[in-house]
């Protein structure tokens, strides 16, 4: 089971019991972040197997640009995922590829392989293609969209890498 948000921490549910209840009942339990709220101690929360973060490039100017979080988020999700490293929990990657990042994949691509390689536990990476609907897509469409070949091509760039971890093109992230 996938807890997913934005930020599911900020949900007024207890999220925790949850996440306990799904994993006493035999379920793999993910949880999906954008980082923002999570509690003192995250990374030794046993309720959660997984941890899905995103990070949409290397470079912190394009990451924020693309999150609504604006400045010092790209510094927040490196933080985390430093944190999980250390303690050593498991992570997928989320990527949205947009006109803005599809050029620096290969540079995000090295970056998860050395995390990968020093301890970090990456379970997988999962290339989005950017849907122009949904929190502000629509009015965003010119600026981030990028044709469906686009986003194919970069998607078959990354899977010519030799990369210890999985790869998923995720086209559609409502299906």
């Amino acid at each position: 089971v996938i807890l997913g948000g934005g930020e599911p921490f900020a949900w007024p549910g207890d999220l925790l019991a949850l996440a306990a209840e799904a994993r006493t009942r035999g379920l793999l339990v993910q949880v999906g972040t954008n980082a923002i709220a999570l509690p003192d101690g995250f990374e030794r929360l046993a309720c959660f197997d997984r941890w899905i973060l995103p990070l949409e490039s290397t470079r912190s100017e394009v990451h924020d640009l693309l999150r609504h979080h604006g400045p010092g988020h790209h510094a927040l999700v490196l933080e985390r995922l430093a944190v999980l490293r250390a303690a050593g929990r498991a992570v997928t990657v989320s990527t949205v590829l947009t006109a803005h990042n599809t050029q620096g994949l290969e540079e995000l691509a090295h970056f998860l392989c050395d995390y990968h390689a020093h301890s970090g536990r990456l379970h997988a990476w999962h290339l989005y293609q950017f849907l122009p609907f949904g929190r502000g897509g629509t009015r965003h469409r010119a600026e981030l969209e990028i044709p469906a070949e686009a986003y194919h091509e970069a998607c078959e760039r990354i899977a010519r890498l030799t990369l210890p971890f999985r790869v998923y093109r995720r086209g559609n992230m409502y299906r």
